[in-house]
């Protein structure tokens, strides 16, 4: 393949020989295409260089090979490319820069287009000398003669570099579009409005178990459920914003699957579509119904244990009827068994239906009636069926009347209690309903023994506090019939200060009595109000020593709760200082304005402070130290943990503090 070398002295005459020939050829070749036997050859050059500045002008590369593939012509545009010109051009040093694979490829389209006379196109990347890579498809034209004898080929040159890149661009671009397409997690879909599918995802073909072929014949009505608008059918708006909504889908084998669609308007070439893509919300769709089942349970056995009834029978009621709702059965029984083995009965036999209609169902008389529904007293676990034959027997129910039941024993214990029986339920019985029904029936049996039982403990306390009260009506009544006997002494007593203190022993044992004649009038059996006691026990002693109408007993008392084992110990100090002050605070033979005596009781930071004042003599005249008076408070103040402190200033003030129990 010797081209246009470089021109020296020696080879132009040959050229020129050689172009003169190149001439008489082409003269020669277009009287035969003219049939004449002449040529006009002013008027061919002419047509031939208005030929060439035309294929010099394209935006192509023009390159001319006659059989021996010599180069006949080429254009500006492909000398341009090859970064060459008319004289340095060398076809061969370029043939030879391309890889072994390109040149045997261009040989052989080469040659075969010889016999085929097809136009070929090869594309390959080619090294400039500047050192620039760009990259050129050539398209290949066989020429033949007349005789159809193979005269040559034209290649059109084309640079395809930004072309390429651009292409490669959107190769890589379509590549992830297709990635992200098929790699995301939920389903998506391309659709006309209202027309067939252009495009689906991997997830919606795994999912909807067709293949993508399949889909892209089908229309969105296709995977409606029960003429139910899908998703499919979840158009946008009008300003193309996606229409969110959750609905169901139809797989190839029938199988529902919840999904939430968006729908936006997007732009495809041009043409307006469709994208919706669905995402499978089933598990949160059953998480919900589970969700809304147990709260409807909790919500029954909330409203169980608050419930003021104590019977069996009316919990048996609430629980079948609950049991109906959450199970969406049709009708359904409960009863209470009594006795073991052969000689089981029933007891609180309930039915209802789904209405709450009281069906007719006539209890069985003994186990052996009951049907299929006995295996789970026997075996003591749930026994479900969905496929019910028409030879079970599901006593008392009806023959024929029953598609699937749900038999669910109460246990105690290891024991059977109470077993429900539930009907007919569309779809079937499901694990969920066995767990539900299972805890709110173990749920009501625990309820109705925490009733029970609260029952019991109540019935126990009632009983209790009877005894209890009359133990301190008896323990009053004996220190009164102590009281009475000291009584009779006083009168076979002549010595005054024997019978003083007698009368002070007669009112020590009526201020304990009186604090047990407070509890068993109480109805807390544990503590008295303390400060009512103050009260009535001063009003009882001024009374019983005739000094109302001149000494006057004042309190200020707060309602404080004293148990027994400080109440008694503080009753009698009292009583010793009360009694204290009405004998020896105001002597005879003294005037006073105001003969006083008051009572203080007050609480604060757990801690009880009394005081018992007069406005007497003082110390002056009272009970010497080391009396039984004396000795018996310093006694009881020990005895409760309590500080007494004392002054006289205008009469005796006596302070008692102690901690609260």
């Amino acid at each position: 393949m010797n081209t246009c070398p470089s021109f020296d002295e020696g080879s132009l005459e040959k050229e020129l020989e050689f172009a003169r020939a190149r001439v008489a050829l082409l003269e020669s070749r277009l009287r035969s295409v003219s049939g004449t036997g002449h040529l006009n050859t002013a008027g061919c050059w002419s047509q031939v260089d208005h030929f060439k500045r035309l294929v010099d002008d394209i935006d192509q590369g023009v390159l001319v090979l006659d059989q021996e593939y010599e180069t006949v012509f080429i254009n500006k545009n492909a000398l341009q490319l090859f970064e060459s010109d008319r004289l340095s051009f060398d076809l061969l040093k370029i043939f030879s820069s391309l890889t072994a694979e390109d040149q045997q490829n261009i040989l052989n389209l080469v040659q075969s287009q010889q016999q085929s006379g097809h136009v070929e196109l090869h594309e390959f990347s080619l090294r400039l000398p500047s050192g620039r890579s760009v990259d050129l498809r050539l398209k290949f034209t066989p020429l033949f003669r007349v005789d159809n004898g193979y005269d040559g080929v034209q290649v059109i040159i084309t640079d395809i570099t930004d072309d390429l890149r651009v292409r490669q661009a959107l190769e890589r671009s379509e590549k992830m579009y297709q990635a992200l397409f098929d790699g995301a997690g939920d389903a998506i879909f391309v659709h006309e409005d209202g027309g067939t599918f252009v495009d689906a995802n991997r997830v919606a073909c795994e999912r909807l178990g067709y293949s993508r072929e399949e889909l892209l014949s089908m229309t969105p009505y296709d995977l409606r459920v029960d003429k139910v608008i899908t998703c499919m059918d979840a158009k946008p708006d009008e300003s193309g914003a996606g229409a969110v909504k959750s609905i169901v889908h139809k797989t190839r084998t029938g199988e529902e699957i919840f999904v939430e669609v968006n729908s936006r308007k997007v732009y495809l070439n041009g043409d307006e579509k469709i994208l919706t893509i669905a995402r499978d919300i089933s598990e949160r769709v059953e998480a919900d119904r589970r969700a809304v089942l147990n709260r409807q349970r909790l919500k029954a056995l909330y409203e169980m244990s608050h419930m003021n009834e104590s019977s069996a029978r009316t919990f048996f009621e609430f629980a079948i009827r609950n049991s109906l709702e959450l199970s969406e059965s049709e009708s359904g029984f409960i009863v209470q068994l009594e006795g073991h083995g052969s000689e089981t009965w029933f007891r609180n036999w309930v039915s209802t239906s789904l209405f709450g209609g009281k069906k007719p169902v006539p209890q069985p008389s003994s186990l052996t009636e009951c049907g299929v529904w006995n295996e789970c007293i026997v075996q003591r676990t749930p026994v479900c069926c969905n496929q019910v034959g028409p030879d079970d027997n599901l006593h008392p129910f009806s023959a024929g009347s029953v598609k699937s039941y749900l038999a669910l024993p109460v246990l105690e214990a290891g024991r059977v209690v109470a077993v429900a029986v539930l009907v007919n339920r569309k779809g079937g019985y499901e694990d969920d309903n066995v767990r539900n029904l299972r805890l709110l029936l173990e749920g009501m049996w625990n309820v109705i023994c925490k009733k029970k039982s609260e029952e019991q403990v109540r019935k126990s306390l009632r009983e209790k506090e009877t005894l209890l009260k009359e133990v301190h009506h008896r323990v009053k009544n004996n220190m009164q019939v102590i009281c009475s006997l000291l009584n009779l002494q006083t009168e076979y007593i002549n010595d005054p200060q024997d019978l003083t203190l007698i009368r002070h022993s007669i009112d020590r044992v009526r201020s304990m009595a009186y604090v047990h004649e407070q509890l068993y009038r109480s109805d807390d059996l544990s503590c008295i109000d303390f400060g009512q006691y103050i009260s009535s026990l001063g009003l009882r002693l001024v009374s019983s020593y005739g000094v109302a109408d001149r000494i006057r007993f004042a309190t200020r008392l707060e309602t404080i709760k004293l148990p027994i084992e400080q109440a008694l110990p503080c009753g009698l100090i009292v009583n010793e200082l009360l009694t204290n002050a009405i004998t020896h605070a105001f002597p005879p033979g003294q005037k006073w304005e105001t003969q006083k005596v008051s009572v203080e009781l007050s609480f604060s930071g757990g801690t009880v402070y009394m005081s018992v004042a007069d406005n007497g003599i003082g110390y002056d005249g009272r009970e010497r130290p080391g009396s039984l008076g004396h000795i018996l408070v310093d006694t009881l103040v020990q005895q409760i943990d309590g500080n007494l402190q004392s002054r006289s200033e205008g009469g005796s003030r006596f302070e008692l503090s102690f901690k609260l129990k």
